[in-house]
């Protein structure tokens, strides 16, 4: 072959190399991240809110639809080129309102087909209320059904994400929004939030859990306070009541569940417990917050609170806590 010949060989062997590198590169540039809504985010039937997201791909052809739970509900839009943002009207009939589950997905329509979703974000009834629903905090809206993150002065940051859900003989009940997460990272949720994984001594705790969270919304299972071998509450209390589903008590299950899931084919089940492996993920956490005074020195310490109400009370100088000089 010829010098001549061999170079033009070489050309075209350098042409086709640099195209398959910048096509690979092409796919590779493809990387969208959804920025609103966010896993903070209440969006409310019949409003407008913008879908924002950063990147676009490389085939100009951007499609975002619905999800719910890992399904889908169907098309926001089909296509929006390269834009960066769109504005969403909510109507029609999506999954289950409110739920806390649902995801944008963001899709390239081209040859590489990639997706990418955004966080869990809610969307409540047109006729709901947002704003703090914590009793325990100094803007507390008794009107609100949804809390919308603007709690200020409770034991329980606002930046936790936990939304309270009702009171039961002084403990204070709290729900995060859907994340998946594993017992032993749920435990360690609620002591970093003065809080812990629910403990039930009581069919009355067990029902009230039922009736205001399993009833109110999609919730699968629970984290449950206890841990293999099962003889006491992670807080100590000891395990007098149970509610065992006597065929879910596996020998080598390491941790408890509650059964929240409303599922038709799990009804029967509602409201029993379980044993699970460490390896389990939850959507959702329910932590306990028990106020009291928290000072042994106090004549009215409580053990089980988890956090103190400022309720301590002493006894005057030179006396102890029974009176006695």
């Amino acid at each position: 072959m010829s010098k001549k010949g061999r170079g033009r060989d070489m050309k075209s062997t350098n042409r086709f190399c640099m195209f398959i590198l910048f096509t690979l590169f092409s796919f590779v540039l493809s990387y969208v991240t959804v920025t609103s809504p966010t896993g903070n985010s209440h969006f409310q039937l019949g409003q407008t809110y913008t879908i924002s997201w950063d990147g676009t791909f490389e085939s100009g052809n951007t499609g975002i639809d619905l999800y719910y739970d890992g399904e889908r509900i169907g098309a926001i839009v089909g296509d929006v080129y390269t834009a960066t943002t769109y504005d969403w009207y909510l109507e029609g009939s999506f999954g289950p309102i409110p739920g806390d589950q649902y995801q944008i997905k963001m899709y390239d329509a081209g040859p590489a087909q990639d997706e990418f979703f955004s966080d869990y974000f809610t969307i409540f009834p047109s006729d709901g209320v947002l704003g703090c629903t914590d009793p325990l905090a100094d803007n507390y809206n008794s009107n609100a059904d949804f809390d919308d993150g603007s709690c200020i002065g409770s034991v329980i940051p606002a930046s936790s994400g936990l939304a309270f859900i009702g009171e039961f003989e002084g403990s204070h009940y709290y729900l995060t929004g859907y994340n998946e997460i594993y017992w032993d990272e749920a435990e360690s949720f609620c002591a970093d939030n003065s809080a812990h994984i629910i403990t039930i001594t009581s069919q009355e705790e067990n029902d009230f859990i039922v009736d205001n969270v399993c009833n109110e919304a999609s919730i699968g299972y629970l984290p449950l306070g206890i841990q293999s071998p099962f003889e006491d509450w992670i807080t100590q209390e000891s395990l007098e009541y149970t509610n065992w589903n006597l065929n879910d008590l596996s020998g080598n299950h390491t941790q408890g569940e509650f059964y929240c899931s409303t599922e038709p084919d799990n009804l029967q089940n509602l409201g029993l417990w379980g044993h699970e492996p460490h390896t389990s993920l939850y959507g959702h956490i329910l932590c306990e917050l028990e106020l009291g005074c928290m000072d042994e020195s106090a004549c009215n310490y409580d053990s089980d609170a988890t956090a103190d109400n400022g309720s301590c009370e002493y006894p005057e100088a030179n006396f102890d806590c029974e009176g006695n000089c």
